[in-house]
């Protein structure tokens, strides 16, 4: 038994999304032109820093991600028959999972796509009953302490999890069917170094599964019919979860300690990339999730995301919507926030509270310079015939 940093685990955990620019870091180097507003309301004017001056804004002790909790591991033991069990367990469900996902080809028939449903399917109720039997009751592979079993695991089943659903019509766990499993899951995703750093969410595996479907489905061919209907069906629900981002604050409000440390990682995360952040959702030739669509207007996608980087570091939600009166400005920053929030995956991009913060910030202001197009200053959260009420 050892203490031990979770995020040195995070090698076995890596999710394959689709590119991003905040996988490409960049010095906060250039020096953006400030821009500024006379508010007729205040009539002063407004400055929105420069990435410099938001750069050396950041604390002295900034760091790319906030330090994990030490966690209490208990290591693989090769000579452990325990493991090894768990360890076999595991290895059926992954071979028998990746066998659906990629097995199949223009040539297989329907009895050979149901044998390896059946092969999942029976591979999944395995690792139930072993979870129902292992000591102290579990929740884990090992017993009642998480294991080096369990984070080896974790990455493959966090991505059936989503997924398969959606994929193959293949529920994996849920509280009346493999409840076992099902625990597992929650007690997982109820340690806060896997929580904060290392789990994937939803929106993340589902808007990369249409991308690897484009990319893999193919494979030199023209797609099927079915494969652009569930590519369809796939974008379909990434699109349905984006209409959470405005009401999910991520369970705090702006005085708790979690909340401020979310803000600033995503504050860090978005200073440090802006380059590419900003090339990203203004490209005229985006390399991937081509679907989404680009601004055409480099300055206003750059404004508007130095005013959320603002924010976050100052842990407001006043912004000044004069900036934005013309309504084609308006609706082209809008146009980038939306990219940037639906390009952003958990946890390649940052840790899930941070990317829960920073996606609701870009949608609620993408929605209120739209909405107030012609208003001058006005809370970031409250808009004018807005349903949504409350400040961020």
């Amino acid at each position: 038994m050892v203490f031990i940093n979770l995020r040195s685990l995070i090698a076995v955990s890596i999710l394959y999304h689709a590119t991003s620019a905040f996988t490409q870091p960049t010095s906060a180097s250039s020096r953006s032109t400030s821009l500024h507003a006379t508010s007729p309301a205040a009539a002063v004017a407004t400055v929105v820093p420069s990435w410099v001056d938001l750069g050396e804004s950041l604390p002295s002790d900034s760091t790319s991600t906030p330090e994990q909790p030490l966690v209490t591991l208990k290591l693989m033991n090769e000579d452990d028959a325990a493991f090894l069990e768990a360890r076999e367990v595991c290895a059926a469900v992954q071979s028998a999972g990746f066998g659906m996902l990629y097995g199949g080809n223009a040539t297989t028939t329907a009895a050979e796509t149901e044998e390896k449903r059946l092969a999942l399917e029976a591979a999944l109720d395995a690792m139930d009953d072993h979870l129902s039997k292992v000591t102290d009751g579990g929740p884990f592979l090992l017993g009642g302490e998480l294991s080096g079993v369990d984070i080896e695991v974790i990455p493959t089943l966090e991505r059936f999890r989503y997924q398969f659903p959606l994929l193959k019509n293949v529920t994996i766990s849920s509280s009346s069917l493999r409840p076992n499993l099902q625990r597992w899951f929650e007690a997982i995703d109820a340690s806060p170094a896997y929580a904060s750093r290392v789990a994937g969410d939803e929106y993340s595996w589902t808007a990369v599964a249409s991308t690897f479907l484009r990319i893999f489905g193919s494979r030199g061919n023209e797609l099927t019919l079915e494969q652009n209907a569930t590519i369809a069906r796939v974008e379909a629900a990434a699109t349905a979860l984006t209409l959470d981002f405005v009401n999910d604050s991520g369970g705090a409000d702006s005085t708790d300690d979690g909340y401020v440390a979310a803000c600033r990682e995503a504050a860090e995360k978005l200073i440090a990339n802006h380059e590419a952040v900003v090339a990203d959702c203004s490209r005229a030739d985006p390399k991937s999730q081509k679907e989404l669509g680009r601004s055409s207007n480099v300055e206003r996608a750059d404004l508007a995301l130095r005013m959320i980087a603002n924010s976050l570091l100052n842990n407001n939600s006043d912004v000044d919507l004069t900036l934005f009166r013309n309504k084609k400005d308006a609706t082209e920053a809008a146009f980038a926030l939306r990219t940037v929030a639906k390009r952003l995956s958990v946890p390649r991009d940052m840790g899930g509270p941070a990317a829960k913060v920073l996606r609701r910030r870009l949608m609620v202001l993408a929605q209120n310079m739209e909405a107030n197009a012609k208003d001058s200053v006005r809370p970031l959260g409250i808009p004018r015939r807005s349903k949504f009420q409350s400040k961020l």
